[in-house]
């Protein structure tokens, strides 16, 4: 799919499942969370309304995505660079292969030898896959990583990389 069509079809989602839980907050005489400041402060959609939990837990994955598309890598990359230092720090791009993947175990050993200092494969994994949450880097398979746009701009771009 390209990546026009997605913006598409995710924006058709968001539509989809906000009416589906506009509809049910209405038919229930509940109120969405506010800012203001008495405002509710939790969803008031409990998992047993199967249908319009499911709605909400997709809408929230849709506009997350549709956000970050919006943004683009590079901005987003930009935005979390407090949040990813660690990746930066240990050098993690220079030792997953730009095609393919590279398993935990090997890309931590990568991480071992090239920085001097101990870090256990249990802690890279939580670090790589915290970064994942963002789209910076990809498990494409249980136990693999590999690559994506905004974690290979951290090693191909020059201002990202520094």
């Amino acid at each position: 799919m390209t990546s026009n069509a997605r913006l598409a079809q995710l924006s058709h989602t968001i539509l989809e499942k906000t009416k589906i839980v506009t509809d049910h907050l209405a038919s229930h005489n509940l109120t969405a969370p506010s800012w203001d400041v008495d405002g509710a402060v939790e969803f008031p959609i409990p998992e047993s309304a199967s249908e319009a939990y499911t709605a909400r837990v997709d809408l929230i994955a849709a506009t997350k995505e549709l956000h970050d598309l919006t943004l683009g890598p590079k901005q987003g990359l930009s935005w979390l660079s407090w949040d990813i230092s660690p990746i930066w720090e240990f050098r993690v791009p220079e030792f997953v292969p730009l095609t393919g993947s590279i398993s935990f175990e090997d890309l931590t050993a990568k991480v071992v030898a090239a920085n001097g200092f101990k870090i256990g494969v249990m802690n890279l994994r939580r670090l790589i896959r915290h970064a994942m949450l963002n789209h910076i880097f990809i498990e494409p398979r249980k136990g693999f990583v590999a690559h994506t746009s905004a974690s290979r701009m951290l090693l191909e771009d020059e201002p990202m990389a520094n």
